[in-house]
Order: structure tokens, then C-alpha cells, then sequence
């Protein structure tokens, strides 16, 4: 028997068939695995949510953190600049309260002086008369 080549033979339509309904039946999910299937959906859209969430509360708490860490850095140069004036004030405390050290402390608080010393008073020299003429020219 002589086929047409425009109508497909029997058997070509057989196996389009059973291709057809074997794509049919992969595509659907089988009743059983259904609730799985949505629970998992479910899951895997709860867990975007909460990504999503977490990228978006951390974005926010950018310009914190860096405004914390430039206020740590103001502090800890105002603690250097504390800790140096704190030092200088011990070691002056010390001098101050040091017996050995009470005679030149009091010197220098006071205006005593040690009946020992001498005292030297600077006196700036007088213009001598000659040097305030002014010089005449010829």
C-alpha cells in the first residue's frame, strides 16, 4: 500500500500520542506530592521574606555603626589628650606634696623667700643724655 506523504501513518501517530501524554503526565504534579509542594513553596518564600528583611535592616544600620565608631574615635583622642593632662597633674601632685621639694614649692607659690638667698632685682639701664640727642646733619 502506497502511503500519502501529507498524512502521517498510523504508527507515527500512535508514538505522538504516547509522547504527548507522557509530557502531559510529567508536567502535572501527582496528587500525593501536592501539600509537600506547597509547604515547601511556602518555606522557601518565608525564608526570601526574612532575607529580604535582614539585607534591609542592616542597609539601615550602616550610617549608625559609622557615626559609633566616628564618636569611638572622638573619644579615645579625647582619653589620650585626658590621660597626658591627667599625668602632668600626678606628677605636679607629687612635686607638691614632696617634703624635700616644700621649701622651692613655697618659693614659688609665695612671696617668701629663704633669709638664706639673696634677692636680684633686674633693673633696666637709663638712657645715657648723649644718646637721646638726635644728631644733627651738616
Amino acid at each position: 500500500m502506497i502511503s500519502d506523504a501529507s498524512t502521517p501513518s498510523s504508527e507515527y501517530r500512535d508514538r505522538l500520542s504516547r509522547y504527548a501524554a507522557r509530557r502531559r503526565r510529567a508536567a502535572q504534579v501527582h496528587p500525593a506530592y501536592r501539600p509537600q509542594t506547597i509547604e515547601v513553596a511556602i518555606k522557601v518564600g518565608m525564608n526570601v521574606l526574612f532575607i529580604a528583611g535582614c539585607v534591609t535592616a542592616l542597609i539601615h544600620l550602616l550610617p549608625q555603626i559609622r557615626n559609633q565608631y566616628r564618636e569611638l574615635r572622638e573619644i579615645q583622642a579625647e582619653t589620650t589628650l585626658t590621660r597626658t593632662r591627667v599625668e602632668h597633674l600626678q606628677a605636679d601632685f607629687n612635686r607638691y606634696f614632696d617634703p624635700q621639694q616644700a621649701k622651692s614649692v613655697m618659693q614659688e607659690q609665695g612671696h617668701r623667700v629663704d633669709p638664706s638667698q639673696r634677692r636680684v632685682v633686674f633693673v633696666e639701664p637709663s638712657p645715657s643724655p648723649s644718646a637721646a640727642l638726635p644728631l644733627e646733619a651738616d
